[in-house]
């Protein structure tokens, strides 16, 4: 089973699928990050923001992506990542409200992974905004490191080419951007 991502803009909703809902209405198509022995992959706070706003320039972008690769993937993120989706999508309570169960769907359904740090992490990403400071990095790209060195996982799904280009795991791992 898939996960069903419904998308605001302008109070509607329209799900991966393409099928236009109304606010207030219940998601009736299922499709995006899907459980299995499919492929790992981060996901950057860009992609997601667009899904759920149409105005975003890689609204479409995003949108084709995950209806052609939604149903191969494991998707693992960040709370800092969620936090800054949040940021991104505060036009709206509603699209701020959609992500949100987005996420917990996702979660509940074991479909989609977020990952909290403890304190103990914190010096690491010190380190590490320390060492792009030139970026510069920010909480979100770096707690997205900071999970590519827990889980070995270097595919990520981002907008953010520039900087995943020069970012590096502890290991000396180069990110591999498949959006």
């Amino acid at each position: 089973m898939a996960l069903a991502v419904a998308v605001y803009s302008n109070s509607e909703r329209i799900d991966l699928a393409g099928t236009e809902i109304r606010t207030g209405n219940l998601r009736t198509s299922r499709k995006s990050c899907v459980r299995g022995s499919m492929p790992n992959v981060l996901v950057d706070s860009g992609p997601l923001a667009a899904l759920f706003n149409r105005r975003d320039h890689h609204h479409q972008r995003s949108l084709d992506y995950f209806r052609r690769n939604g149903d191969e993937l494991k998707c693992h993120t960040t709370w800092e990542v969620v936090s800054e989706v949040m940021y991104l999508l505060d036009f709206s309570a509603e699209a701020q409200a959609s992500f949100l169960d987005w996420i917990f769907d996702g979660s509940e359904q074991g479909l989609m992974k977020v990952a909290s740090l403890a304190p103990e992490d914190l010096p690491g990403l010190a380190q590490l905004i320390r060492k792009y400071s030139d970026r510069p990095m920010d909480m979100a790209d770096a707690s997205l490191v900071w999970l590519a060195n827990k889980t070995g996982i270097t595919d990520i799904i981002t907008v953010d080419r520039a900087d995943f280009s020069v970012y590096r795991t502890n290991r000396r791992k180069a990110f591999r951007n498949v959006f």
